[in-house]
């Protein structure tokens, strides 16, 4: 009929349809390297933002994955350089000394620990006294396995593992049994650690620079704390 369009439902329904671009990305690992690199999360988030990153941006080079893909990846890489980059130049050069610093008076701490141990045990083993240290350095071994190497009393610690030791209060001259101990034991991070044992534990740290770390510097010592240092 004249002026009359007929149209074809079915070939207009199975018609592609040209569609806009996604505003996002169909690749998830791309949203979650912005998402992550956005939030830092202490320099991991950017790190992590950083790998997904590099990781999409893979997978839409080998992939038939939108240019969108691409972008959000982009960014996530840019995002995240930038996060590890700030933590490299601002965050970690006074962060990675003091974790190190933590970790070497911990050490310190743990050789304390052992030496109380072998005092304790010593004392048992002498019927209720200190055996006396001599002026040449000797390994004490404790109880389980380890040891500390154990100085005269003038000699400055060095380490971690070496403990500058003394008897004092000689209670007996014939079995020179003391009845207090002073140890000093020097820490990676430049601090001191002394001890007093009279039966009962007392600790205090002062700088190296302060004295020599030994047990001559602990007996002089006037102040004294309860517990091990933290």
């Amino acid at each position: 009929m004249t002026g009359t369009a007929w149209v074809d439902d079915d070939w207009t329904r199975d018609r592609p349809r040209d569609r806009a671009p996604s505003r996002f990305p169909r690749d998830r690992l791309a949203v979650a390297s912005v998402v992550l690199a956005a939030l830092w999360l202490w320099w991991l988030g950017s790190l992590v933002g950083l790998v997904l990153g590099i990781v999409a941006l893979v997978r839409a080079r080998t992939r038939p994955e939108p240019l969108t893909s691409r972008r959000w990846a982009g960014t996530g890489i840019l995002l995240g350089s930038i996060g590890a980059l700030t933590f490299a130049i601002f965050v970690a050069p006074p962060l990675v000394p003091g974790l190190r610093h933590h970790f070497e008076d911990s050490a310190t701490r743990a050789t304390l620990a052992d030496f109380v141990t072998t005092l304790e045990y010593e004392e048992n083993a002498q019927g209720g006294g200190f055996p006396t240290s001599w002026g040449i350095g000797q390994p004490w071994m404790v109880p389980g396995g380890s040891h500390v190497f154990v100085v005269g009393p003038g000699t400055p610690s060095r380490d971690y593992k070496e403990v500058s030791a003394e008897v004092w209060a000689v209670r007996d001259a014939a079995s020179d049994l003391g009845g207090t101990v002073y140890g000093a034991v020097l820490s990676g991070s430049g601090t001191c650690f002394y001890l007093r044992d009279t039966g009962s534990v007392a600790y205090e740290t002062q700088p190296s620079g302060a004295s020599r770390c030994t047990a001559d510097d602990a007996r002089g010592l006037s102040s004294w704390g309860a517990r091990a240092p933290s």
